[in-house]
């Protein structure tokens, strides 16, 4: 049978990490990317001005202060050169909160604009980046994460089922939060109860009854995880 197990509160806001296992297993250390005092899911903020300098190095300045932060896809698109800034892109240095950069397969050096352009806008997600144990201890085939204050946690996600032949996937045993509107509750199996049990907890066993019907010893056929 299996059973749920705790392995470690996550602040702020607070999310809390279970494993489904087969049998026993001790806490284990998962890493993080929090968000503080900011808000979660969708996010915009206007453009002052985009450049491309030597080579294929773009700087953005933003007209207000944003909370992009290194490895954020952003959005870029409405500026007075959408041809050649529009698109998304992956962030790569933000050297303070009006400013962040991009790297871009067209090179100044290959012909490429370095044209400053102006306007429009930069939109992304904003949300708390988990890195899930991996590889995951030894019985466990998938994890549960409960959000919400310390002893108030309620049910968020699971993630993906274990699966060694994905793992050199750079999304394998990672899960985003973005708010309760961008990461739903989605439809789980049963055994995943909607608050965190305080111990662990046996998932129910599905298989055939072999022998003693009608007593208090009952003896299944064979085992079913």
């Amino acid at each position: 049978m299996s059973s749920l197990e705790p392995q470690e509160d996550l602040k702020p806001p607070a999310i809390k990490l279970w494993h489904a296992t087969k049998r026993r297993e001790s806490r284990r250390r998962v890493q993080k990317t929090c968000v503080t005092g900011q808000t979660r899911g969708y996010q915009t903020v206007n453009i002052s001005n985009i450049v491309r300098s030597a080579g294929t190095l773009v700087t953005v300045t933003t007209s207000t202060a944003h909370t992009i932060s290194v490895g954020t896809w952003v959005y870029i698109h409405g500026t007075t050169n959408d041809p050649e800034y529009a698109g998304y892109f992956i962030v790569t240095t933000v050297p303070d909160n009006t400013h962040f950069t991009y790297q871009w397969s067209r090179s100044s050096l290959a012909g490429a604009t370095t044209v400053a352009a102006s306007g429009g806008t930069t939109t992304w997600l904003q949300g708390n980046h988990l890195v899930l144990p991996n590889p995951p201890p030894a019985g466990v085939f998938q994890y549960g994460i409960y959000r919400g204050a310390s002893g108030a946690e309620v049910f968020a996600d699971v993630s993906g089922l274990v699966t060694s032949g994905i793992s050199l996937d750079s999304s394998y045993m990672t899960w985003d939060d973005f708010g309760t509107t961008y990461t739903t509750v989605p439809n789980v199996p049963a055994f995943w109860p909607t608050s965190p049990p305080s111990s662990p907890t046996n998932d129910s066993l599905i298989t055939a009854i072999a022998s003693g019907a009608g007593t208090t010893t009952l003896t299944p056929s064979r085992k079913c995880y």
